[in-house]
């Protein structure tokens, strides 16, 4: 695909469905309606994309039942007209079957039901931080967003996610949810404070 960086408008020299794979840097504000168009065709791609596009409804789905993955490098720097702008979430992300092996997590901390307090609305414990994943706890627990470019499958399993619109898209899978008057539709309640965008995992008992 050729695109044009004035524009933004896309064109191909053959129907999109005639590549074997695509790989380009959408506009993000089309970049979901482009994935699920590209796996309704079946055709395989290699996109550039913002971090967050990988909790959105149409996305997550594929990320949780491991059929998309993120890349192996990030993209700090684009050339633009006007100079070289840098960015911290961007990254690449693929349906195509990478051998990227992430080196499991180094896991330290110890649970400690004072330091990882339950959400009020969902049977799950938070963790703020990818580096305080306590080591002994193997039920769910809601961490940032950020750990899914960091995921080990033998280490860790995703069960959801939780943020925005998590009750009507059905995100939280089977995590219990509890609705909360605060919680704007589904964002992690701890202690009355709701909590930025968490995805939900499990520790493994064979790992």
């Amino acid at each position: 695909i050729r695109d044009s960086s004035v524009t933004g408008v896309q064109t191909c020299a053959l129907p999109i469905w005639q590549y074997d794979i695509i790989i380009t840097n959408p506009p993000f504000s089309v970049l979901k309606d482009f994935i699920t168009m590209l796996e309704e065709l079946q055709l395989k791609y290699i996109l550039v994309a913002n971090e967050n596009i990988l909790v959105s409804s149409k996305v997550f789905p594929l990320v949780k039942d491991e059929k998309l993955h993120t890349g192996y490098t990030r993209i700090k720097e684009f050339i633009t007209p006007t100079g070289i702008q840098k960015f911290g979430n961007i990254l690449w992300i693929t349906n195509l079957p990478i051998q990227k092996n992430n080196p499991p997590l180094p896991l330290t901390k110890h649970y400690d039901p004072n330091l990882y307090p339950m959400y009020e609305n969902y049977n799950a414990i938070n963790v703020d931080r990818i580096k305080d994943i306590p080591c002994d706890y193997y039920y769910t627990m809601g961490v940032p967003i950020t750990y899914l470019n960091k995921h080990v499958p033998s280490q860790f399993e995703i069960l959801g996610y939780a943020g925005g619109t998590t009750k009507n898209n059905g995100l939280n899978y089977d995590v219990a949810y509890q609705p909360h008057p605060e919680d704007h539709g589904g964002n992690g309640m701890v202690n009355g404070v709701r909590k930025y965008g968490r995805v939900f995992i499990r520790r493994r008992e064979s790992d």
